[in-house]
């Protein structure tokens, strides 16, 4: 068994040390503490420390998961829904009602994100307005987080050659290393070497300490990730393109739920002017037409197409 804070300290080692050079500082210190050096489990673990610890692999994108996360949230989801009597029917309903429930989580997150973020605790700062802005309200929130945490750093700039400036960025108690940054304010290119925005793609604390003495009002775009943003789920179509090259349209589940709540938008502005319903009601059997002419006919309800027969003079 192992001995008291031990499991505290290596989940600190493991979940919160940006560069090789502080893993192995605080690894070291781990096993002096509780003499744990040569022990063979250890010896073992150490011996495969650059498979399973972030700080070896800050240069490949993870979103800021661990490789075993995945799994056990899975394993969470579905195991709590399942005794071990269940059979295979069973288990493959269970598993569709988990995904329902992922995406009912999903389609609320996509919601909540359009309709506004109330989380704002740097109310005039516009670098947080332009995040606010862009990104979901859960990504939103760590880079508030990281701001404010990047207001207590201390900046110091050690060389400068323009247009690119070197600064050495850390707490000046907390941090046992500190991180350097290199910023061209020409192109608006930055590089941390904690190498967090590579591994999560969220600009780190020490970046936003950077941009707030350059007084940077706006996350430059080639650092959001469209992944984060609001209008991640949404992609256009270029007209004249191919049709059978749009692979990057949304999947029909968003699309409908988008779709529909943009017409519901529509219809309750419209829902009190005659004039503005019967603009509706027309542009609807117009749709109507066009897409069957497009897709060869609407499928789905039967009543669709005599509801909508001789709209333009024909059956379409």
């Amino acid at each position: 068994m192992a001995k008291e804070g031990f499991k505290r300290r290596f989940d600190y080692v493991l979940k919160y040390t940006d560069t090789v050079a502080e893993f192995e500082h605080y690894w070291n210190s781990l096993l002096a503490d509780y003499n744990c050096a040569k022990h063979s489990w250890i010896i073992r673990l150490n011996s495969l420390k650059e498979k399973w610890c972030p700080s070896y692999n800050k240069d490949w994108f993870s979103g800021g998961v661990l490789s075993s996360q995945r799994s056990e949230t899975t394993n969470h989801s579905i195991s709590r829904r399942l005794h071990k009597t269940n059979g295979l029917c069973d288990f493959y309903k269970c598993f569709l009602d988990v995904i329902d429930e992922w995406r009912s989580k999903e389609n609320k997150g996509d919601y909540n994100s359009s309709t506004g973020n109330r989380y704002y605790a740097c109310a005039d700062n516009m670098l947080c307005l332009h995040a606010r802005d862009v990104y979901t309200i859960a990504i939103y929130l760590i880079f508030e987080q990281r701001f404010i945490k990047a207001i207590g750093l201390r900046c110091q700039r050690i060389s400068y050659e323009f247009p690119v400036s070197k600064y050495i960025v850390g707490h000046p108690t907390k941090d046992f290393i500190r991180h350097v940054v290199m910023f061209n304010e020409q192109e608006m290119v930055v590089d941390c070497t904690c190498k967090s925005y590579g591994e999560i793609g969220v600009l780190c604390s020490h970046i936003l300490r950077v941009f707030i003495v350059h007084n940077v009002e706006e996350i430059p775009k080639q650092y959001i990730m469209k992944r984060w943003t609001k209008k991640a789920m949404n992609t256009i179509v270029e007209e004249g393109e191919d049709r059978d090259n749009e692979v990057s349209v949304v999947s029909a589940s968003v699309w409908r739920m988008q779709s529909i709540r943009n017409c519901i938008k529509v219809i309750n502005e419209a829902q009190h002017c005659p004039a503005a319903r019967k603009l509706i009601d027309l542009g609807v059997l117009d749709m109507s037409c066009k897409v069957k002419e497009y897709i060869g006919g609407i499928e789905g309800d039967g009543n669709v197409s005599n509801n909508f027969a001789g709209c333009c003079g024909t059956d379409c």
